[in-house]
């Protein structure tokens, strides 16, 4: 299960607004839970939303794996401490920059290989109406 954007309410309190996300939440863990799905993975732009919605579904809806994407390496690092699992595309790209930049065949040359080959079968899934 993808979860993304979970917006508050600026005219309510912070209780309320957890209130809110609950009552839209729990149906949607509930019914992803009966098809078997074991994962939330989050991707809002936002480091704060993305970690947020993380920290929720761990704490308060005990979903065993969730994975929040991070822009800051520092708040990565310290969320996976805290059991969530997390990735920095920032980590990444910089790792691969300097992968290429010292010539480290063994990283750069992979990834980029690895990437390319991923791009590739994207470029060639049909796209889908909606």
């Amino acid at each position: 299960m993808v979860s993304t954007c979970s917006r508050r309410d600026p005219t309510v309190s912070a209780a309320d607004n957890v209130r809110l996300f609950q009552l839209a939440y729990e149906p949607l863990a509930a019914y992803a839970e009966s098809k078997g799905v074991r994962l939330v993975f989050e991707n809002w732009p936002n480091d704060n939303r993305n970690l947020m919605a993380a920290q929720i579904a761990h704490k308060i809806f005990a979903v065993k794996r969730v994975i929040a994407k991070v822009n800051d390496p520092v708040r990565a690092q310290t969320y996976r401490q805290m059991g969530i699992n997390t990735f920095s595309r920032t980590t990444i790209l910089g790792t691969l920059l300097l992968a290429l930049l010292m010539e480290d065949r063994e990283v750069g040359e992979v990834l980029l290989r690895k990437s390319l080959a991923h791009e590739e079968e994207l470029a060639h899934e049909p796209v889908k109406a909606r």
